[in-house]
């Protein structure tokens, strides 16, 4: 998976950061301490947008302009930290919103290895992010290094992709649960994505 954009830039400039700042250890050690709170913001609000960003660009796709404003300014403007239970680190009411069928498949998916690392990866950095700004940002202690944040991220970014897959799936046909299984193990069978 090509690193660019805004998150791996961000990080790119921490390396960079620390790199000047190594003859320092004062600044080293500001720098190393405040940096991973920024990039889990980072990376949160990125997988947000990139999640609302498929939603909608399906459902546009599939249903209309006019419901895909009304999905974009009443569904997830409001409602998308209501799509995963962030306290139990699961995306299960996401997929279960779906039906029953989306709920089992989801459950087997997180069977596989990769496909469970990817998604707890993302679940922990939009948690983290959540405890980062409703409780002091300025002085909550992420015990995360950059890097931890960063593979995070990168693994993260392999769940967000299979999430896709299963919504263009599912907005555009009936389904049955091993069907769903193979669209949300697509990506994360060949370890690929984040590994």
């Amino acid at each position: 998976m090509p690193e660019d954009g805004t998150v791996f830039g961000f990080y790119n400039d921490y390396l960079m950061l620390i790199e000047l700042a190594a003859v320092s250890p004062s600044g080293l050690a500001a720098i190393s301490r405040s940096y991973p709170r920024l990039l889990v913001v980072a990376s949160a609000s990125d997988l947000e947008a990139r999640i609302k960003a498929t939603i909608s660009t399906v459902v546009k796709d599939k249903v209309g302009a006019s419901f895909s404003s009304f999905t974009n300014d009443r569904v997830l403007a409001r409602n998308y930290h209501q799509l995963f239970d962030w306290n139990s680190l699961t995306a299960k009411p996401f997929f279960s919103s779906f039906g029953p069928e989306s709920g089992r498949a989801f459950k087997r998916a997180r069977e596989n290895d990769v496909y469970e690392r990817n998604h707890k990866s993302f679940m922990e950095l939009g948690e983290r992010r959540n405890q980062l700004v409703h409780n002091n940002f300025g002085s909550f202690e992420l015990e995360w290094t950059a890097a931890e944040v960063i593979d995070r991220y990168r693994n993260a970014l392999g769940f967000v992709d299979s999430l896709a897959h299963f919504v263009r799936f599912c907005i555009s046909t009936e389904f049955e649960s091993d069907q769903i299984l193979g669209i949300l193990l697509l990506d994360h069978l060949s370890e690929h994505s984040g590994a």
